[in-house]
C-alpha cells in the first residue's frame, strides 16, 4: 500500500475572477474607463451621459447635456446663443479606428441651410479616456472657434433672409392691394378671373425687381401696351435717358 503522504499533491484547475470595486462611477475630474467599454447595456449608457454632463460642466456656464435618441452613447452638449454639439462614443462604431475615441460633432440645426459650401461638417476626436479638462479644453480650442464663428455666419444670412422676405411680402401686399388680388399667396399674387379682359400674376424676384404675367384679351392689348409704353417713357426722362 502506497502512502497518500507520498503522492503529488494535485491542485484543481481554477478561473480568477477579477471583481470590480461597486463605488461611484467618476472620481474627481477623471471619466472613466467604464464609459470607455464597447457595451450596450442601460448602465454603460448612464455612465456614458454622466461623463457627457462633467464635459458640459467644465465647459463653463450656459453648458448642458441631454441624451440624443438617435443611437447608444451620444449625447448633445447645448450651450449658449443656440450652440449645439453632438458627442458619440466611438467604441459603438464599426470603424475600428473610432473606438477609444470620443467624436465632438458641430451641429447648425436650424442655420444648416444657411451655411455655404466648405463651412459645415466640422468635427473633432479625442481620446475617451481622458480627463474631463482635457476634452473640455480640446473642444474650446479646436472646435468652438470655428463653429461659433460659422454659426454666426449663418445667424446674419438667416436675419438677412428674414428681412427680405418680409420686404418682398410687403411689396406684394401693397401689389394686391392696387391690383384688387383674388388670390395672394407666399410668393405670388394672381389678379383678375380667367374670363376678364385682363387677368395675371406677379412676384417679387428679388428686392429691386418685380415680374409680371398678364393675359389680355385682344381688345384690351393695345391698352396694356400703350400703357406699359407710357411707363418706360416716363421712366427713362426720369433717370435722365
Amino acid at each position: 500500500m502506497h502512502s497518500r503522504r507520498n503522492q503529488p499533491r494535485v491542485t484543481p484547475a481554477t478561473t480568477l475572477i477579477r471583481a470590480r470595486s461597486a463605488g461611484p462611477a467618476l472620481v474627481g475630474s477623471q471619466i472613466g474607463v467604464d464609459a470607455m467599454t464597447p457595451d450596450h447595456s442601460a448602465s454603460a449608457d448612464a455612465v456614458f451621459m454622466e461623463s457627457a454632463r462633467a464635459i458640459a460642466a467644465a465647459l463653463g456656464p450656459g453648458w448642458a447635456a441631454e441624451r440624443s435618441y438617435t443611437i447608444d452613447r451620444q449625447a448633445r452638449l447645448i450651450g449658449p446663443d443656440e450652440q449645439r454639439l453632438f458627442i458619440i462614443h466611438g467604441d459603438d462604431s464599426h470603424r475600428l479606428s473610432d473606438r477609444g475615441h470620443l467624436r465632438v460633432v458641430a451641429s447648425y440645426g436650424q442655420f444648416a441651410r444657411y451655411l455655404h459650401p466648405g463651412e459645415g461638417g466640422h468635427f473633432i476626436t479625442v481620446a475617451a479616456g481622458r480627463r474631463t479638462e482635457d476634452i473640455a479644453a480640446a473642444i474650446t480650442s479646436r472646435l468652438l472657434p470655428h463653429y461659433v464663428r460659422v454659426l454666426g455666419l449663418c445667424r446674419a444670412r438667416a436675419r438677412a433672409g428674414d428681412a427680405a422676405t418680409a420686404c418682398r411680402r410687403k411689396t406684394l401686399d401693397a401689389l394686391a392691394t392696387i391690383l384688387h388680388a383674388t388670390t395672394a399667396e407666399a410668393d405670388r399674387v394672381v389678379f383678375g378671373r380667367p374670363d376678364d379682359p385682363i387677368h395675371g400674376e406677379v412676384a417679387v424676384l428679388d428686392p429691386t425687381t418685380v415680374a409680371f404675367r398678364i393675359e389680355a384679351r385682344k381688345t384690351a392689348a393695345v391698352g396694356v401696351a400703350t400703357s406699359i409704353a407710357a411707363l418706360n417713357t416716363d421712366s427713362n426722362q426720369a433717370n435722365g435717358r
